[in-house]
C-alpha cells in the first residue's frame, strides 16, 4: 500500500514537522503589531499629537484626504444594531 503525498499521520506529529500548532490565543495580539502600534503611538507624540495632525492635514487638500483615507479605516465595520421600530412603506396614488 502506498502513501499518499503530503499525507501525515496526525499520531507521529511532533514540533518543527510542518503540523500548525495550537497558535496565539483567542484576542492576544501578534506581538510584531502591538510593538508596531507603540512605536507609531511615539512617533505621534513627538510630532505634535492631534494638533500635529490637524496642522498636516490643513496644509495640503492631498494631506486631508489621505487623513480622511486612514481614518475611514478606523472606523469599525462590524456594526451590530437591534431595531425596534416598524418602518410602514406607503404606495400612494394606487
Amino acid at each position: 500500500m502506498s502513501k499518499k503525498a503530503g499525507f501525515k499521520n496526525p499520531k507521529k506529529t511532533r514540533v518543527g514537522d510542518g503540523t500548525a500548532g495550537p497558535g496565539r490565543p483567542k484576542g492576544l495580539q501578534n506581538k510584531m503589531t502591538t510593538t508596531a502600534k507603540e512605536a507609531f503611538q511615539v512617533a505621534f507624540n513627538d510630532l505634535g499629537g492631534a494638533e500635529g495632525m490637524v496642522e498636516w492635514a490643513k496644509m495640503d487638500p492631498d494631506n486631508l484626504k489621505t487623513f480622511y483615507t486612514l481614518y475611514a479605516r478606523l472606523i469599525p465595520v462590524d456594526i451590530q444594531a437591534k431595531v425596534n421600530d416598524v418602518i410602514v412603506r406607503h404606495e400612494w396614488g394606487k
